[in-house]
C-alpha cells in the first residue's frame, strides 16, 4: 500500500496539506470481496457501455482464458499461473469507505468497469444455474445445485448476505439505473427477461441490460462463425467455454489500482485529470462532479429537487452540456463550449463554492432548463407560433444561437417581453442565418458573433430600457455581420447551394419561398434531398440537353459547370418525381412542373424558358432571369435590418405594451410573425 500526504486542491491550485491518499493494486476479487458496497454519486454518467467496450472487455477476458485454460488441468497449475501476466483494468478513484456500518465508497472514477464485470458475474451465474438444471439426476438434485451455484455468486460477489434494505447490494448505481440493475441481481433464471417484464419507464437505462444479454449470449456461445464473429476467430478453440475459468479469470486474473481517499479536494483533482478508458469526460460529467462535491451532504437533497428536473427537461446528456454552455452564454460571457465546465467553475469559486451558492445556481439551471426544452423540443411549446419559431431557428442550423434565444425567454419571464416579441427577434436571427448561408460565408464564426451580440446586451447596451430595441442595436452593431442584397444576390447566382450546410437548411429555404408565392397553400414539405430537383440534369452526357442548348447558341457543359448546384437551378419536387425526372429534357420535365402542387416548381414551366422550334429550353438566360427573382424575393422574406439606432420601434396604435407592429419595416421575417396574433403576451 502506497500513502500519498499531498495531494493537488482544485480551489487553491495547489497542494493541500495534511490530505491523505491510500493507493494500492489488487484484482476484482480484492476490491469487491464483501461485506462492502460502492454507491455512484450522484455527479456521475449513467452507465454508458455500448457495444464496442462491452466487446474490447470481452476479448481481453477471451485473452486470459486462453491463457490460462492450457494450465488449467495441471498439477502445478498455481505455480505456472505466477509466471503469466494479469490483464491491467486501470485505476478506480474512491472516496471513503465510510466509518459505521458496511463500509461504503463513492465510486469517483472506474464505475463502467466495475459495473460491467457485476453484470458480467450475473449472466455467468444464471448461464451456470441453467447448465445446471440441464444436467443429470433427478429434479430435486438439479434444482439444489442450481440453487446452490446461484446463491454462491450471489454471496461472494453481488449482494452483502446479512444486510436488508440499501446496505444489501456491492454496488448501488445511479436511479437511471437502479431498477434494471437490481431486476437483474435478483433475477431467478426462470421467468421472460425485458424490459416489459421488468417495468422499465422510458427514464429508465436499457444499457444494463443490452451488456447483460450480451454476455449472456457469449457465455453460452458454443463456437465460432468466422463470418458473423471475425473478432473471435482467434479464439476459436476456446468455445465451448469452461465457466469456472472463466469466474476465475474475472475475479483473480483482473488487476486494477485504486485509489481511496477521504478528501474532496483530492477528489475532484483526481476526477479532473483522468479519462475514463474508451469513453473521455465530457464537460458534463466535470462539472456535475464539481457541482455535487461542493453541495456535500446537500448533494443528495439536490439531485432530487433540482439536476433530476433538468434530466427530465432534457433526455440527453449532450442536451444537458448544452443548456449549461447556452446558459452561461446567455448572460453575457462569450466562451467556446469546450470552456463550459471551467468558467462555471470560476463563477462558483467567486461566490465562494459554497453549498449555498451552488444550490442556488443548480436551482437557477434547473428553471432555465424549462426553456432550453422549449428551444430543442419545440413540439413541446404550448404556443403554436413561437413552436414554429423554434423550429424553423434549428433547421436553419441555429443551434449556436440557442444561447440568445435563451436570454429571449428570459427576458419574457421578467416580464421585458411578450411571445409575439419573441417570435419576431427569432425571425430576425433567422434571417441573419438565411443571408449568411446563402451568401456562402463560413459557420465557423458564428458563435462568436451571437455571443459578441450578448456581451453587448450585458454590457455597452445595459442601459437601452426596451428590449427589442437594444436586441436590435446589438444585432447590427458589426455591418459585417450581415450580408447586403448585393452579396445575397451574388452568393445565389455563384455559391454551390445544392451542398451547403444540412439538407434541412436548404429545405428551409426552399419551402419557405414557395410558401411565401402561395400563400393560402397549406403543403408538407420533405427535409431531404431527394425533395430537391436540379432541372439542369447533374449527368455529363445527357444527350438531348446538349442538343436543345446548341440550338440557343449555348454550350451544355459550360453552363452546367457554371449554374448546376446553384439556388436558381433548383426546385422542388416529390422524392418519386426526383427519381423519375433524371436528365429528361426540359420540355418534358414541364410537362410535370406545370402540374407540381408547388408553386415555386409550376413557375419553372411557366416563367422561364425560351422557345425555339417548339420545344422549351432551360439555359443561362432563363437560370439568370430566375436568380434575379429569387432575389428579389429572398430578400423581401429575410430582410436585412435598416433603421435609426438613436429612436427604438414605435408600436402600433392597436398594440398591447412590449408589442411591435407587425407592418412596420423592421420586421425582417413576416413568414412566422403574421402567424402568431400581436395581442399574444
Amino acid at each position: 500500500m502506497r500513502t500519498i500526504r499531498s495531494a493537488y486542491d482544485p480551489i487553491r491550485g495547489q497542494p493541500s496539506k495534511g490530505s491523505i491518499v491510500e493507493s494500492k493494486t489488487t484484482d476484482f476479487l480484492g476490491l469487491i470481496k464483501g461485506p462492502r458496497q460502492y454507491r455512484v454519486p450522484p455527479f456521475q454518467r449513467a452507465y454508458s457501455w455500448e457495444k464496442e467496450q462491452r466487446e474490447t472487455l470481452w476479448l481481453d477476458i477471451l485473452d486470459q482464458y486462453d491463457r490460462l485454460s492450457g494450465i488449467w488441468s495441471d498439477p502445478e497449475r498455481e505455480k505456472k499461473l505466477q509466471s503469466v501476466p494479469g490483464h491491467y483494468l486501470g485505476t478506480v478513484v474512491l472516496a471513503g469507505p465510510s466509518a459505521l456500518g458496511v463500509p461504503r465508497s463513492d465510486v469517483i472514477d472506474g464505475q463502467q468497469r466495475i459495473t460491467t464485470l457485476l453484470l458480467l458475474l450475473c449472466a455467468l451465474r444464471d448461464v451456470r444455474s441453467r447448465s445446471e438444471l440441464n444436467a443429470r439426476g433427478t429434479k430435486e438434485e438439479r434444482e439444489a445445485r442450481a440453487s446452490s451455484a446461484r446463491a454462491r455468486v450471489d454471496r461472494r460477489y453481488l449482494v452483502n448476505e446479512d444486510e436488508i434494505g440499501s446496505d444489501r447490494l456491492r454496488l448501488v448505481p445511479l436511479a437511471a439505473d437502479r431498477r434494471v440493475f437490481e431486476a437483474i441481481i435478483d433475477y431467478d433464471g426462470a421467468r421472460s427477461f425485458s424490459p416489459e417484464s421488468i417495468g422499465l419507464s422510458e427514464i429508465d437505462s436499457k444499457r444494463m441490460l443490452q451488456a447483460y444479454k450480451f454476455f449472456h449470449t457469449e457465455l453460452r456461445r458454443q463456437g465460432v462463425n468466422a463470418e458473423q464473429a471475425p473478432q473471435l476467430v482467434r479464439f476459436a478453440g476456446c468455445f465451448p467455454l469452461d465457466l469456472e475459468i472463466i469466474e476465475e479469470v474475472i475475479t483473480r486474473r483482473l488487476t486494477l489500482i485504486t485509489i481511496e481517499t477521504a478528501n474532496l479536494d483530492d477528489v475532484n483533482s483526481i476526477f479532473e485529470s483522468l479519462n475514463a478508458k474508451g469513453r473521455p469526460l465530457t464537460q458534463l460529467d466535470l462539472l456535475r462532479n464539481y457541482l455535487f462535491m461542493l453541495l456535500g451532504s446537500k448533494a443528495e437533497a439536490a439531485l432530487g429537487e433540482h439536476w433530476s428536473l433538468i434530466e427530465r427537461n432534457l433526455h440527453r446528456p449532450e442536451q444537458v452540456e448544452g443548456l449549461i454552455w447556452a446558459e452561461v452564454v446567455s448572460r453575457g460571457t462569450n466562451i467556446l463550449q469546450k470552456r463550459t465546465y471551467r468558467t462555471v467553475q470560476a463563477e462558483l469559486r467567486l461566490e465562494g463554492g459554497t453549498p449555498e451558492a451552488t444550490e442556488a445556481y443548480l436551482k437557477s439551471l434547473a428553471r432555465k432548463s424549462a426553456l432550453y426544452a422549449a428551444i430543442v423540443h419545440p413540439e413541446r411549446e404550448s404556443n403554436a407560433g413561437l413552436g414554429r419559431a423554434f423550429a424553423r431557428l434549428t433547421k436553419a442550423g441555429g443551434v449556436t444561437a440557442y444561447p440568445l434565444a435563451m436570454w429571449l425567454l428570459e427576458q419574457r419571464h421578467l416580464g421585458h417581453l411578450n411571445t409575439y416579441q419573441v417570435v419576431e427577434a427569432i425571425g430576425w436571427i433567422e434571417s441573419l442565418l438565411v443571408r449568411r448561408l446563402l451568401a456562402g460565408l463560413p459557420t465557423n464564426t458564428l458563435s462568436s458573433i451571437f455571443g459578441s451580440m450578448l456581451s453587448r446586451l450585458h454590457g455597452d447596451l445595459s442601459g437601452v430600457e426596451d428590449r427589442l430595441h437594444r436586441l436590435q442595436m446589438s444585432m447590427i452593431h458589426n455591418q459585417r455581420d450581415w450580408p447586403t442584397d448585393a452579396v445575397v444576390a451574388a452568393g445565389i447566382e455563384q455559391e454551390d447551394f445544392y451542398h451547403s450546410q444540412k439538407a434541412a437548411q436548404r429545405m428551409l429555404i426552399l419551402s419557405t419561398m414557395d410558401h411565401a408565392l402561395a400563400p393560402s397553400t397549406v403543403l408538407n414539405y420533405g427535409e431531404t434531398d431527394d425533395s430537391i430537383e436540379h432541372i439542369l440534369p447533374q449527368s455529363r452526357e445527357a444527350i438531348e440537353w446538349i442538343s436543345d442548348l446548341a440550338d440557343i447558341g449555348e454550350d451544355f457543359q459550360e453552363v452546367q459547370s457554371r449554374w448546376l448546384h446553384t439556388l436558381p437551378n433548383l426546385t422542388i419536387v416529390t422524392p418519386s418525381e426526383n427519381s423519375a425526372l433524371g436528365a429528361r429534357r426540359f420540355a418534358s420535365k414541364a410537362e410535370l412542373y406545370e402540374e407540381s402542387p408547388y408553386k415555386i416548381t409550376r413557375d419553372v414551366a411557366t416563367r422561364y424558358q425560351l422557345q425555339t422550334g417548339g420545344n422549351d429550353h432551360w439555359g443561362a438566360s432563363a437560370i439568370q432571369a430566375r436568380a434575379r427573382d429569387l432575389t428579389a424575393l429572398v430578400t423581401s422574406i429575410w430582410v436585412r435590418p435598416e433603421y435609426d439606432l438613436a429612436e427604438p420601434p414605435t408600436p402600433g396604435a392597436n398594440d398591447q405594451e412590449f408589442d411591435v407592429d407587425p407592418g412596420e419595416e423592421l420586421v425582417p421575417f413576416t413568414t412566422i410573425a403574421d402567424e402568431l396574433d400581436p395581442s399574444e403576451g
